[in-house]
């Protein structure tokens, strides 16, 4: 039986192997809202598939969502535009070089 992964991958390539565009960073995004749903939905809707990976968290305290952005770094400029565009409440945070950490 084949492992799940392989059925995403046949289907889905673009999601589970990022295309090849250039060194990565991590870009800090956060957004007042605890709708993490929202969040995500208007993230994808700005970006579309130019994000390779992210993690999102939550701080309830100060109702805050914060997203990690793993893209590739010729397009960073352009990603914050869309991000302002898609999500004109967003704030940028860090900037940092290599990508997410890589979960096994």
């Amino acid at each position: 039986m084949p492992l799940i992964s392989e059925f995403i991958a046949s289907r889905h390539p673009a999601q589970v192997l990022p295309r090849d565009r250039g060194p990565r960073v991590c870009l800090t995004v956060r957004v007042p809202n605890l709708d993490t749903q929202a969040v995500r939905r208007a993230l994808h809707r700005a970006l579309g598939d130019h994000i390779d990976a992210y993690t999102l968290t939550v701080d309830t305290q100060h109702a805050l969502t914060t997203l990690r952005l793993q893209v590739a770094r010729g397009e960073v400029a352009a990603l914050m535009d869309a991000i302002m565009a898609g999500v004109p409440q967003a704030e940028f945070g860090g900037l940092s070089a290599g990508g997410l950490p890589v979960l096994h």
